[in-house]
């Protein structure tokens, strides 16, 4: 079912992947103006700078039943017919391949922002927002490193990055202005984050509760960056051109909200294609897309990309109910993602996002800006 390697059979992933890019180097002179915003964001990405190998327990054995300990209410079909049926082996294999495909994507996800931040810090053209970066650049190879342990030396299983995304990564790595990348790497961080969150909480394994508490702090950094120096960029833009990034923006939010999905499971595991539909639409996953989008929502807004092209597009998708700072109950009835199950989830988790991570977004929030 997997090779050696740990990557899942089948996926016919070569051994790299080149993306032709485009785009200007700046080097700034000026020294002396700063940006008290980013500097403090600079200061804590010094700061909490940690050791994946030598911070975490590497040596600490998971489970091979259920690797990270997450409760069986997120795997997809929990609670259906089918997997009452399913024998306790046949259990076992879903949770460790959706757990592996998750924590895969997440990987590949961080070696695209570490590739994506050469170029933007190359392109920037303020010098604290370049220290930033150079700071976010370690932090995503540290998870790029910590990611693929616990995929392929602790779970066993790597599998390659979906189609989706990979379109995703392609269409903004190939524009020549980094803003795009900006844009898709916001999107991801959040989505990340949502996950991350969401998991640190609820798994029962030591090693994967510490490395998502970590991996955790370091996002809401990257949100907050992301949320100041697009919103400053975006402020001087015509309207063609925040038009253009608004479509580019409406794009990533479909990938999420439609394409997004462990179809590669269902096949590697046996599974007919509507066990895949089935999964697409259950509660664990109508939680998850609810929880991101009321991540990515609020940040479109945060960055000035929120014009009647974004509104119609969101609406289009039943997003546009997420407009404003995220929040844990939901008016929406059926067929607009609500459920009473996701609603009770929700409300238990939120308490533990409302720390650290909270506190590190508010200085990317607008009301701080001072710009």
């Amino acid at each position: 079912m997997v090779n050696s390697n740990g990557t899942a059979v089948g996926s016919g992933q070569p051994g790299s992947w080149k993306v032709p890019t485009r785009g200007d180097a700046t080097f700034q002179w000026d020294y002396d103006s700063h940006d008290e915003q980013v500097l403090r964001l600079y200061a804590q990405g010094k700061e909490r700078q940690w050791n994946a190998a030598g911070e975490l327990d590497w040596e600490h054995e998971l489970d091979p039943d259920n690797p990270l300990g997450i409760p069986d209410e997120f795997v997809p079909i929990a609670g259906t017919r089918l997997w009452e049926r399913l024998p306790e082996t046949e259990r076992v294999a879903v949770r460790r391949h959706t757990q592996a495909w998750a924590y895969s994507q997440t990987l590949h996800g961080e070696q695209f922002a570490l590739v994506g931040l050469g170029r933007l810090c190359s392109a920037m053209d303020d010098v604290d927002a370049k220290l930033f970066a150079a700071t976010q650049m370690m932090d995503e190879a540290r998870h790029v490193e910590g990611f693929n342990r616990l995929v392929t030396d602790k779970i066993g299983i790597r599998y390659p990055l979906c189609g989706p995304l990979r379109a995703m990564f392609e269409d903004a790595l190939h524009h020549p202005d980094p803003d795009f990348f900006g844009i898709a790497g916001m999107v991801l961080e959040n989505l990340a984050l949502v996950m991350l969150t969401t998991h640190r909480s609820r798994l029962t394994d030591p090693l994967g509760r510490a490395f998502t508490e970590y991996v955790a702090r370091d996002e809401a950094r990257h949100i907050a960056f992301g949320r100041i120096y697009l919103r400053r960029r975006f402020s001087g833009l015509s309207t063609p051109e925040l038009r253009q990034r608004e479509e580019f923006a409406l794009d990533c939010c479909r990938v999420l909200h439609q394409d997004f999905a462990a179809d590669a499971v269902w096949h590697t595991l046996g599974f007919g294609r509507e066990v895949a539909e089935a999964a697409r639409t259950s509660v664990p996953e109508i939680l998850h897309r609810r929880k991101v989008f009321r991540h990515v929502v609020p940040s479109l807004q945060d960055i000035g990309l929120f014009g009647p092209r974004m509104r119609e597009g969101l609406e289009a998708m039943g997003l546009l109910r997420f407009a404003r700072r995220p929040r844990f109950t939901d008016p929406g009835g059926p067929g607009q993602e609500g459920s009473p199950a996701a609603d009770a989830i929700a409300h238990a988790e939120t308490a533990a996002r409302r720390q650290d991570i909270e506190a590190v977004a508010r200085l990317g929030a607008t009301a701080g800006d001072t710009a």
